[in-house]
């Protein structure tokens, strides 16, 4: 079974890039497949299951854009592509207001602070468990969808892509269906497929040796066809050993009632991290997604405790919107909590004397003020770092969970795929988590998904339909 015809623009994956990117090309008059894994007309995909946050690094896309580019540039490490981090910076409001007047979403404030003006209505519930259709980003899903038919272009579901190759001057796409292969060829091609997240054997090889002891806190959609694809048309790959994701109790592994929430970043962010010896192992400061990554790439990323006291567990326990305390204990996650430091340690199963040595020696160095002069540094952190003397004391065992990894397919500021010892491949592009530069990185920086998303969806919508249009791709 083979499809004859011949497309303008060809989209690899359904989420909110693909689709945007998509739609924007058959806007600008592309003829337009997205080809889809799902095949129900609810798919799974991490775009579906988010919480509906459209922010960058914690940072309003939709005020002023120098200040926010010189914010951004300002956090961003140098492993980070600086230029590519300043195009999404300056297009990101005119996407949010895109998707606003062509997708319908219903932007709302959601929190006091200056970022949290763009959630998506109605937004899903602060508890555990996913509750997401009929949620701010299904129903935006639904409508670029919607749209995109609309336009003329054409939302294939049930399609795997499983190769890509050339035709002359065309993309050519095959792709297993219920019904047998098929093929696509298109002048242009968009990876949006979502990065690696779910693909057991990538994330060992990238990310951890220990990949099945992480929580998969995603959609199970993402299993890496353009990191693994886009090489053999000589793509170039950023590094890949990055991941947007938070700690959560290690009940979370059998007891999916237990993510995406509650997280256990701000108590371990305030308390320690610790393992079964007693022993700090990894830097607990900084913010969550870098302890988060951290932590998978230990031996062992479940051998570890969160510890803290009470006047932890009555603050930042009790801090995000769907906070530890009460929820985790409501839930049946595993908490242990004693009167003395060497009591918590047995309950554990922690080394006793090492533990009580360790949180001596870590509460020594929050009273001098020198958190650097600790076996292993804590970094400043957005959490301050407290020590941990009130009684009860309290120990979580916790581990890793993965959303969407940060590395990938290498492109410029303007969605082209760069290629193998310089310059771009003139026609393919990417776009969402299948892209690298723009998060990662040795810290672990976090850009933002959704918005990051749909921002490049955009731009390589209209990247795309220059190409088709004019053969210009820079």
């Amino acid at each position: 079974m083979t499809d004859t015809s011949m497309y303008d623009v060809a989209v690899v994956g359904g989420g909110l890039a693909g689709l945007t990117t998509g739609w924007r090309a058959a806007q600008l008059g592309c003829r337009v497949i997205v080809v889809e894994q799902g095949a129900d007309d609810l798919y799974a995909c991490n775009s579906r299951y988010a919480g509906g946050w459209f922010h960058l690094a914690f940072q309003d896309p939709t005020g002023d854009v120098d200040a926010l580019v010189n914010t951004l540039l300002g956090m961003a490490p140098d492993d980070i592509n600086h230029p590519l981090i300043e195009s999404i910076a300056r297009n990101a409001g005119r996407t949010l207001a895109w998707l606003s007047e062509h997708g319908r979403a219903r932007f709302i404030r959601g929190g006091p602070l200056n970022w949290h003006k763009n959630l998506l209505a109605p937004p899903r519930p602060p508890r555990s468990r996913l509750v997401w259709p009929g949620r701010g980003p299904d129903l935006l899903i639904r409508q670029l969808g919607v749209g995109l038919s609309a336009a003329g272009g054409l939302l294939a579901r049930g399609h795997c892509v499983e190769r890509i190759g050339r035709e002359g001057q065309s993309f050519v796409v095959g792709c297993r269906t219920a019904k047998g292969e098929t093929q696509v060829t298109a002048r242009a091609l968009v990876m949006a497929d979502g990065g690696f997240a779910a693909n057991l054997l990538q994330l060992e090889e990238r990310i951890s040796r220990q990949a099945a002891k992480i929580l998969q806190r995603n959609a199970g959609a993402a299993q890496g066809t353009g990191v693994t694809l886009a090489p053999k048309l000589g793509a170039a790959l950023t590094e890949t050993k990055s991941f947007y994701g938070h700690l959560h109790s290690l009940d979370a592994i059998i007891d999916s009632g237990l993510w995406p929430y509650p997280t256990i970043d701000y108590l371990a962010l305030a308390g320690i991290v610790v393992n079964k010896a007693g022993d700090r192992f990894i830097d607990d400061g900084r913010d969550g997604v870098f302890v988060t990554n951290a932590l998978a790439a230990v031996e062992n990323p479940q051998d570890a405790f969160a510890v803290f006291d009470s006047a932890i567990w009555e603050s930042e326990g009790r801090e995000v919107r769907a906070p530890c305390n009460p929820l985790l204990k409501q839930l049946g996650g595993t908490m242990f909590t004693a009167p003395t430091l060497t009591e918590l340690a047995g309950q554990a199963g922690i080394d006793r004397d090492r533990f009580v040595r360790t949180i001596t020696v870590y509460n020594g160095a929050v009273r001098s003020g020198n958190m650097e002069t600790l076996p292993v540094p804590k970094s400043p952190a957005k959490k301050r770092a407290r020590e941990i003397s009130r009684a009860p004391f309290f120990a979580i065992p916790i581990c890793p969970g993965i959303t969407h990894t940060m590395g990938g397919i290498a492109i410029n500021p303007q969605g082209a795929v760069e290629c193998v010892g310089g310059g771009v491949i003139p026609g393919l592009f990417a776009a969402g988590s299948t892209v690298g530069g723009a998060e990662g990185g040795r810290d672990s920086f976090y850009l933002g998904g959704l918005c990051k998303a749909a921002t490049l969806g955009l731009m390589c919508g209209e990247s795309a339909a220059q190409f088709v249009t004019t053969g210009l791709y820079q």
